[in-house]
């Protein structure tokens, strides 16, 4: 029992001496969390006489983009006697950033006036190390 009691006297005498000596040590730690995600989304890209608008040309595989994604596409098919079409409809978007593309193909098209757009499905992958 007195090993003990000495031992703690020791201690607060040395953090004493330390603290009026001007010398004081400060350690600290940090625990980052580096927080990666995957899944599937869509998005639109759409072209008028052969060039692609503001947004440029869709990514490809292996390229990180700001564009706005989809969770969520639903897909109307219409037929009647003039032929059929399909309209595609995007819901529930990603929060804005950068996703890397890890795989694209292109699922329809529909043609809006002049322009024809082109709906694509991808795998993505966010995370806060240095992508998102």
């Amino acid at each position: 029992m007195k090993s003990v009691q000495g031992f703690v006297c020791l201690g607060i005498i040395g953090v004493w001496l330390l603290s009026q000596s001007g010398c004081f040590y400060y350690a600290a730690a940090k625990t980052y969390r580096v927080q990666r995600t995957t899944g599937q989304g869509f998005f639109y890209a759409a072209e008028r006489h052969g060039q692609w608008n503001s947004d440029g040309p869709p990514p490809r595989a292996g390229d990180i983009t700001d564009r706005p994604l989809y969770r969520k596409l639903n897909r109307a098919s219409t037929v009647s006697t003039k032929g059929s079409s399909a309209e595609y409809e995007m819901s529930d978007m990603y929060p804005l950033g950068r996703y890397l593309i890890t795989s694209i193909r292109e699922i329809g098209t529909t043609l809006e006036g002049r322009e024809t757009v082109h709906y694509y499905e991808v795998e993505l992958e966010s995370g806060n190390g240095g992508i998102n």
